[in-house]
């Protein structure tokens, strides 16, 4: 009776292994699929990193950046004290311009063109070119930064027309709208 008790043992241990044997394989196959993913993982984390750009972070050197000369100061003639009254062309409501601190820039290599702008007949034109072309304007005209460049601009090209030693560059004055 010895011999049975041997045999069911032996069947006992052989089913075991069985088992364990299955314990481990399914063991190995996780650990595989670990692996894998883990591997996978890396692979699309370095792409990823790879299309992203990154700032580019210089350290010690600075950009110098060039530097662009401003221009040459210009010369400036002033038109009188006194300043100009004139009115506006609104239809609605009267509107007065009193323009004061007016003076006229032009290029320092105008020297003919400074005693030109000193000259009392040259000067009572030039308010008079003031005169006119104010009255045609609106106090609309005026209330904006772009209507007041304006107004600069037609003022610099019909004074230039009267000039015969230079051109003007720019304007400058005080303008009040009452």
């Amino acid at each position: 009776m010895a011999e049975p008790k041997k045999d069911e043992e032996e069947k006992k241990e052989g089913e075991e292994q069985p088992k364990k044997s299955k314990g481990l394989s399914k063991m190995l196959i996780f650990a595989a699929i670990g692996i894998v993913v883990v591997i996978v993982v890396v692979i699309v984390a370095t792409l990823v990193s790879k299309s992203v750009k990154h700032p580019k972070i210089e350290f010690g050197v600075e950009k110098v950046e060039e530097r662009v000369k401003p221009p040459e100061p210009l010369e400036i003639g002033n038109i009188g004290e006194e300043g100009i009254v004139s009115r506006l062309s609104d239809e609605e409501e009267s509107h007065i311009v009193k323009v004061s601190e007016i003076y006229l820039a032009f290029e320092k290599k105008q020297p003919d063109l400074a005693m030109e702008l000193n000259d009392p007949g040259r000067k009572f034109q030039i308010r008079d070119v003031f005169n006119t072309v104010l009255m045609t304007k609106k106090s609309t005209d005026l209330s904006t930064e772009e209507g007041r460049n304006e107004l600069k601009r037609e003022l610099v090209k019909k004074i230039n027309a009267v000039l015969a030693k230079g051109q003007i560059k720019d304007i400058y004055m005080q303008m009040i709208v009452q």
